[in-house]
C-alpha cells in the first residue's frame, strides 16, 4: 500500500468515526454441536448432504440423524408423527442431546388421552433438514381437537410443513394442531429460543439438487470470512391502501434496514414486478412479490447472486415445489445462486407469512444467525413457512472494520465493498457529500475499481457535475465485469448525456445496451427512448431504423 493510499484511507476513517460507533457487536458465534443434522435413511443422496455440512461446520457424528421417511414432498399427519416426530424424540433421549418430562393428558368423554412431551434440558437449539426429506403434512380430517369449532374455517387447519411443526416439538402435546399457534418468541433475544422454551430453529439444506443444497453452506461460510457484499434490492407493489398493503410496509422496513446496514438500496414502486430488463447486478439482497411462478430477471437468467445472498419472494404458494428450477420461488431462487431464502408450502395468509424487514434487521444488524431470524421473523409457528440455508449462517458476525482489516491484509478486491459500506452509512447519518467525495476521490483504488467508480459517479451526478459523472461513469463501465452493472452503468450514462443536451452521445450508450443485452432490442419503450434521442441529435439514418424496428414491434393482428 503506498503512502497516498494510506493517508488517504486515514483520512476516510476518520470522516467516519460517528458512523462506527453505532455499529452493532457481533453476538456469540454458533457452532455446530447445536445442531441435529437429519437426512432421509434411504437416500444416499440425503445422506451425503448431512455428512458435507457435518463436516464443514464440525458437527460431532453422533448428531447426524437418519430417519426412515421417503425422499418426496409430502407426508401424512400419521406418518410425520411415526416416522419423524416419536423417532426423532426417542433418538434425541437416547443420545442424551434432550431432556425431556414426559406426562399424559387424560382422556374425555370426546378426545382420547395423549402423551405430553415437555423439553426441560437441550445441548443442541437447531435441527436441520437435508436434501430429499418431506416437506409438506397434508391435511387429516379425522383429527378432532377441542376448541376448534371457535377458530374461523379459513384457519381451521391442521396441514402444515415439516419443518414448521418440528419448530415446537419442546411441547409436543401441548401444541394445537388445528390452526397455527402465536409465537411468542418472535420479539426475544436469540438466546432465549431454545428447546427449553418450547422452540427448534428449523431450517433445511434442500433445493433442486444435492449439490445445490451442499453449496448452501460453502457460500454462507464463505460470505462470514469476506462479507456479505452487493446491493440490494426491493420489488415494491405500490400500494397505498386495502387488506395487502401490510405487505408493502414490510418491504418499504426491509428497505430501510438494509440501507441503515450500508447497502446502496433499490426500490421499485411500480405495480408490477420486475421486468426481465432489469439490471439485477450483484444482488447481496432481494426481496419482492407478488408473482406466483418465478419471473422477469430470474426467469430469463440474468440475475447475479453474490455469495451469502439472502433472497425472497413473498407468494401464498412461493415453496410449494421446493425442488423445481422454474415453478414457483424458493427452488428458482436456489437454482439462480441465493445462499438463503424462505417460503411458504400451502396458503399462509398475509400476516403468517415471514416477514422480511424482522428477518433481515435480526441477521444484519444484531448480528443473528439465519436460524434464530429464522423464528424471529414468523408471527405464528406450526404452520406453513419453510427456511432453506444453512441455521448457522452469521452475515453480520465480524464487524465492518475487522473485515476491512482482513480483506486488506489478504490483498481481495472485495474491500471495495466494505469502503462501499462505509461510504453509505456516512450519507445515511446526513453527512454533506463534498468531503467525502473529496476524499473518495484521494484513494487510489477508486481508479482501478467499478465498484468505487460507479459510487463516485452517482455523487457526482448528485451534485449536478454531469461531465464528470460521465467520466467516472465510463471509467466504471471500463472496469465492470458484472453484465448487470454495465447495463445498469449505460443506461445511466445515456441519462447524463441527454441531461448535457448531447443527444448523439445519449443514443451511442443506448446502441451500446442493444450490443450487450439484446433482448433490449424487443422493448418497445427502450426502442422510443432511442428514437427521441435521435430525432434531438437530427440523425436521420437512425430515425428511419428505429422506426422500421419499431414497426416490427407492433403487435400483428
Amino acid at each position: 500500500m503506498t503512502a497516498a493510499m494510506a493517508s488517504g484511507r486515514k483520512k476516510l476513517w476518520w470522516i467516519l468515526l460517528a458512523v462506527w460507533i453505532a455499529q452493532f457487536l457481533p453476538s456469540v458465534r454458533a457452532g455446530g454441536e447445536e445442531v441435529v443434522v437429519l437426512y432421509v435413511q434411504g437416500s444416499p443422496e440425503s445422506k451425503s448432504v448431512a455428512e458435507y455440512y457435518a463436516s464443514r461446520r464440525g458437527v460431532p457424528t453422533n448428531q447426524i440423524l437418519g430417519l426412515n421417511v421417503p425422499v418426496g414432498d409430502n407426508l401424512s399427519r400419521a406418518d410425520f408423527v411415526k416416522l419423524v416426530e416419536l423417532p426423532l424424540l426417542d433418538e434425541l433421549q437416547a443420545r442424551k442431546l434432550c431432556t425431556y418430562q414426559i406426562g399424559t393428558a387424560p382422556a374425555t368423554n370426546e378426545y382420547p388421552a395423549r402423551t405430553l412431551y415437555k423439553c426441560v434440558g437441550s445441548r443442541v437449539r437447531y435441527l436441520l433438514l437435508t436434501w430429499g426429506f418431506p416437506y409438506r403434512i397434508l391435511e387429516d380430517a379425522s383429527i378432532k381437537e377441542a376448541g376448534m369449532d371457535k377458530i374461523p374455517a379459513a384457519n381451521r387447519r391442521n396441514e402444515a410443513s415439516v419443518d414448521s411443526d418440528l419448530s415446537v416439538l419442546g411441547a409436543k402435546g401441548y401444541i394445537p394442531l388445528s390452526s397455527a399457534i402465536p409465537n411468542i418468541l418472535a420479539e426475544v433475544t436469540n438466546n432465549a429460543i431454545h428447546p427449553t422454551n418450547g422452540v427448534f430453529m428449523v431450517t433445511r439444506l434442500d433445493g433442486p439438487t444435492p449439490e445445490i443444497a451442499k453449496g448452501l453452506v460453502d457460500k454462507a461460510m464463505s460470505a462470514e470470512t469476506n462479507g456479505l457484499v452487493g446491493h440490494a434490492y426491493f420489488d415494491e407493489r405500490g400500494l397505498k391502501e386495502g387488506p395487502y398493503v401490510t405487505g408493502d410496509r414490510w418491504m418499504t422496513n426491509a428497505a430501510t434496514v438494509t440501507r441503515l446496514a450500508g447497502y446502496s438500496t433499490y426500490v421499485d414502486h411500480q405495480p408490477e414486478t420486475l421486468p426481465a430488463s432489469f439490471p439485477l447486478s450483484q444482488v447481496a439482497i432481494y426481496a419482492g412479490w407478488y408473482d406466483g411462478n418465478v419471473s422477469g430477471p430470474f426467469a430469463a437468467g440474468t440475475v447475479e447472486f453474490m455469495p451469502g445472498a439472502i433472497a425472497y419472494h413473498l407468494h401464498s404458494f412461493s415453496a410449494y415445489h421446493l425442488r423445481s428450477t422454474n415453478q414457483t420461488w424458493v427452488g428458482p431462487l436456489l437454482a439462480l445462486g441465493a445462499t438463503a431464502t424462505m417460503g411458504s408450502v400451502a396458503e399462509p395468509y398475509l400476516d403468517l407469512t415471514p416477514q422480511p424487514h424482522r428477518l433481515l434487521e435480526r441477521m444484519l444488524m444484531r448480528g443473528f444467525t439465519f436460524g434464530e431470524a429464522s423464528i424471529a421473523c414468523q408471527s405464528h409457528l406450526s404452520w406453513q413457512n419453510v427456511f432453506l440455508g444453512d441455521p448457522l449462517y452469521r452475515p453480520a458476525g465480524r464487524s465492518l472494520q475487522d473485515l476491512e482489516a482482513d480483506l486488506l491484509a489478504r490483498k481481495d478486491p472485495q474491500e471495495d465493498w466494505i469502503i462501499l459500506r462505509k461510504v453509505n452509512l456516512y450519507l445515511e447519518a446526513g453527512k454533506p457529500k463534498a468531503p467525502l467525495l473529496k476524499d473518495l476521490l484521494s484513494l487510489p483504488a477508486s481508479t482501478n475499481s467499478a465498484v468505487l467508480a460507479e459510487k463516485i459517479a452517482h455523487l457526482q451526478a448528485d451534485s449536478i457535475n454531469f461531465r464528470e459523472a460521465i467520466r467516472w461513469g465510463g471509467l466504471a463501465y471500463k472496469l465492470a465485469t458484472s453484465p448487470g452493472q454495465k447495463l445498469r452503468l449505460l443506461l445511466n450514462l445515456s441519462d447524463w448525456e441527454a441531461t448535457r443536451l448531447r443527444y448523439a452521445e445519449a443514443l451511442g450508450w443506448l446502441k451500446e445496451v442493444e450490443t450487450l443485452r439484446p433482448d433490449y432490442r424487443e422493448i418497445v419503450p427502450f426502442r422510443q427512448k432511442e428514437l427521441g434521442l435521435a430525432r434531438e441529435a437530427s440523425l436521420k439514418s437512425e430515425v428511419n431504423r428505429l422506426l422500421a424496428e419499431l414497426e416490427r414491434l407492433k403487435p400483428k393482428p
